[in-house]
């Protein structure tokens, strides 16, 4: 925890807030914050002080952006 998380470009992402068994949260911005719920599968590197994605800044936040937890992402809608 407390590492940063940068795109396939080397862009600042944030930083990594919580990790579980699928899905890293990552936490942009101090006062607006925004998270995102990146996929281990997308981590192209993981060294000492950076986690590098295969994913652009901008697929992430088209994509893993979210104010919920990662479950309530995934739920199924109620018919």
């Amino acid at each position: 925890m407390g590492k940063m998380v940068r795109d396939s470009n080397g862009q600042e992402i944030g930083e990594v807030e919580n990790v579980n068994p699928d899905f890293i949260e990552v936490k942009e911005g101090v006062i607006a914050k925004r998270h995102y719920y990146i996929p281990k599968y997308s981590v192209q590197l993981n060294d000492a002080d950076n986690l590098i994605t295969t994913l652009t800044k901008q697929e992430i936040k088209d994509r893993f952006s979210a104010d919920n937890p990662v479950a309530d992402m995934w739920r199924a809608p109620k018919l």
